[in-house]
């Protein structure tokens, strides 16, 4: 593994995003679409179930921050801030130049307030929203929540639900607002970024054959959802989909 080395983040990690992703029971919920390959699929067989761990979505939240390709975009859009015109030398009064055209006087490169940024939080200290990497925002994120865990008692599944609930509310004192990382910012982005692993087409953890190429899209597959990447159609196919769905609505009318 890599930033997810110690087996009890690994374990507390894998609990809160069961609450996050309950995947067996939704599967299991009579109200819930039910698939029209559902008795070919393998996790509603007599094998593993559809899980947060038959998906190996820690591991492949481990991937996705060690590999996180926002650092190199961090650094640059942080040197931009500090003189946003430095793309433009020929300037040489830029102060008289944004007067003339009716603009403050200081230029400003935002894309972070504006939230075009992966991951941004408030530095407690400055007030300021600065980019974050995700390697750097996870490992700030560490400590505080085996430090919020060890502190409470968790006698079913339902008591990691309402932990998840307090991270949301930063209502845990061990874990105060002030601190470089909110609680609330933590399981915001943890959130979003184990649905991201759980909708990955193409993770290294599952298997290649025709049965990993199933589990590579079985939340798409339970969700009904059908665009994916690499799913092209031609046009024979669409044509025939247009004539199912003309035949569908004319028995209709």
């Amino acid at each position: 593994m890599g930033m997810i080395s110690d087996a009890e983040v690994r374990d507390t990690l894998t609990k809160l995003a069961r609450q996050l992703f309950p995947l067996e029971s939704w599967v299991k919920d009579g109200q819930k679409y039910v698939p029209p390959n559902a008795p070919d699929l393998p996790w509603r067989g007599s094998g593993p179930t559809l899980s947060i761990e038959s998906l190996r979505a820690v591991e492949r939240l481990d991937l996705l921050i060690e590999s996180d390709s926002n650092e190199a975009l961090r650094v640059r859009w942080n040197k931009i801030a500090t003189a946003p015109l430095w793309f433009e030398p020929s300037l040489h009064h830029p102060a008289d130049w944004r007067a003339q055209h009716k603009l403050d006087e200081a230029a400003a490169f935002a894309p972070v307030d504006s939230e075009n940024f992966v991951i941004a939080t408030v530095d407690p200290k400055t007030k300021l929203k600065l980019p974050r990497a995700r390697s750097e925002f996870y490992a700030a994120c560490w400590p505080l929540l085996m430090k919020a865990q060890t502190q409470r008692v968790f006698p079913d599944d339902a008591s990691w639900l309402q932990f998840a609930k307090n991270l949301l509310a930063d209502e845990l004192a061990v874990w105060p607002p002030t601190e470089v990382v909110k609680s609330s910012d933590f399981i915001k982005r943890f959130a979003k970024d184990v649905a991201i692993c759980l909708l990955d087409l193409e993770s290294p953890f599952l298997p290649v054959d025709e049965q990993g190429e199933l589990w590579q899209r079985a939340v798409l597959i339970e969700a009904g959802e059908h665009r994916h990447r690499h799913n092209v159609y031609n046009p024979e196919q669409v044509q025939e989909a247009v004539a199912q769905f003309d035949a569908k609505v004319t028995a209709l009318l």
